[in-house]
């Protein structure tokens, strides 16, 4: 159920309950957010993040099917001076990490090649108007913006009692299907628990491969993995569930 349709089936429900079974409803569930980090800095005049925030155009992921509409161009357009030991894609990818993490140059990483040949690569496409050509084929491409928010940590927690129905209101509970919607069975997270490997900023792209190695005796397990766009696994999850019927 998605969180719109849960606000909407909650709002609607929990007014037909008296204020002390709303009370005891809403302390059920709970999230809270957190700041961890400082409000990142505007990317300085004459940066990558500073040309996407100024034209307004979000960052691209350069897929392949991208890269087969700059290369053409990149190839008819750059005269080949500067370091030509750098892959042009390369030298756009990095350019597109930085805009969007707003990373030092020097602190690239080293796979991209020497940070001061990418800079060089940078200043000579802008300040020539090469870059406005290189990034015409990818105008109106789906992307990511320079990052204008802190790095935020979310919590949240949802006692088990709110999905089985197991509350002190008239008749030893609060029925499940008036909150939930309508369905033949029901669950609850049992235990959880998330291990995170290293640092990483919140507002950034991920990918969460998730599995379901064992499900028996109206339980499930879940496994997760969360990595960074530089396949780099950033969070571990395991989760246990119960399931049961309601008929």
């Amino acid at each position: 159920m998605d969180l719109q349709r849960l606000a909407s089936v909650a709002r609607l429900h929990l007014a037909e309950l008296s204020s002390e079974h709303q009370t005891e409803v809403l302390a059920l569930l709970g999230a809270e957010l957190e700041v961890t980090g400082p409000v990142p800095a505007k990317p300085p005049a004459g940066s990558p993040g500073a040309w996407f925030l100024e034209n307004q155009v979000r960052i691209p992921a350069l897929t392949d099917e991208e890269w087969g509409l700059v290369e053409p161009v990149l190839k008819a357009l750059d005269s080949g001076r500067g370091p030509k030991q750098l892959p042009k894609r390369g030298v756009l990818e990095a350019i597109f990490l930085k805009a969007r993490t707003g990373m030092r140059w020097e602190d690239l990483p080293e796979r991209y090649g020497k940070p001061a040949s990418i800079r060089q690569r940078w200043n000579r496409w802008s300040k020539s108007g090469t870059w406005e050509q290189i990034m015409a084929p990818l105008k109106g491409a789906p992307g990511d913006v320079p990052p204008l928010l802190p790095p935020i940590e979310m919590r949240g927690r949802l006692d088990p009692r709110a999905l089985i129905g197991h509350m002190a209101a008239p008749g030893n509970s609060v029925p499940v299907e008036p909150l939930w919607g309508p369905r033949g069975f029901d669950m609850a997270s049992l235990d959880h628990a998330m291990w995170f490997h290293r640092p990483f900023r919140a507002d950034e792209w991920f990918l969460y491969e998730q599995e379901s190695p064992v499900a028996t005796g109206g339980r499930g397990l879940a496994r997760g993995r969360i990595y960074d766009r530089e396949g780099r696994m950033l969070v571990s999850v395991v989760q246990e569930g119960l399931f049961r019927s309601l008929g």
